[in-house]
């Protein structure tokens, strides 16, 4: 196992369709934040995307992070997921390589990528898990998650509820599976995430070696501190 703290790769979706949700987007990012501080020691990257890739924080120590807000994270526009994808994972490749877990929440499919095509994106994503034993997690509304997934080379894959109420759960179950790689129970190159976000699908898994079991979600919901003021 792994001695170096885990890496997380956020790539969320900030297309116009994201409003839908609401407020509930970025406050589950705030709450998952929250939840790796208590956890222990780990790295955040946070790309967002629409027809442009933004990366709103670069490589930050967790204990570091400020409180996300509007200012970090305004949905509109498209969706230029490959793009988002392609910058994210290769300037991470340019810090650190080892323990990385790259998450992808996007509620569409692509349309308006300008850099990268989904074949790049999958040979770039085989690259990293099977040499330098890289996590990925694919988390999809309103598609076919497996097989979006299985054609950017990612392994697991699952569909959430398109609602603020599905968003909320999924951010509090892959909070708790980001946990257990930062506390050391598991690594990027242990992980076997347990997937199942309250939606009315199975769990969806591209890889027939991970065996998936439901997970219970029913712990209290995480507070933000109001006190916490953004430096960005």
């Amino acid at each position: 196992m792994s001695s170096t703290p885990l890496s997380v790769l956020f790539i969320m979706d900030a297309s116009g369709s994201m409003s839908s949700m609401g407020n509930e987007p970025l406050q589950g990012l705030n709450n998952l934040i929250k939840q790796q501080k208590e956890s222990g020691d780990f790295k955040f990257t946070l790309v967002t995307f629409n027809e442009t890739v933004k990366t709103v924080i670069d490589d930050m120590d967790g204990k570091d992070v400020p409180e996300l807000t509007s200012v970090h994270y305004s949905p509109g526009g498209m969706t230029a997921l490959l793009d988002a994808m392609g910058e994210g994972i290769n300037k991470q490749k340019e810090k650190k390589i080892e323990n990385v877990l790259v998450v992808v929440l996007t509620d569409g499919l692509e349309n308006s990528s300008k850099h990268f095509n989904s074949s790049q994106i999958k040979e770039l994503t085989t690259e990293m898990k099977e040499k330098h034993k890289w996590a990925f997690m694919y988390l999809g509304a309103n598609q076919d998650s497996f097989s979006v997934a299985r054609g950017l080379g990612i392994n697991v894959s699952t569909d959430y509820d398109y609602s603020p109420a599905g968003c909320n759960q999924l951010f509090r179950g892959i909070s708790h599976e980001i946990s257990r790689c930062v506390t050391g129970e598991s690594n990027t190159e242990t992980f076997n995430p347990n997937l199942d976000f309250g939606t009315n699908q199975e769990p969806i898994v591209t890889d027939p070696t991970i065996q998936v079991t439901p997970l219970d979600f029913n712990f209290s919901p995480l507070s933000l501190d109001p006190h916490v003021i953004s430096r960005y």
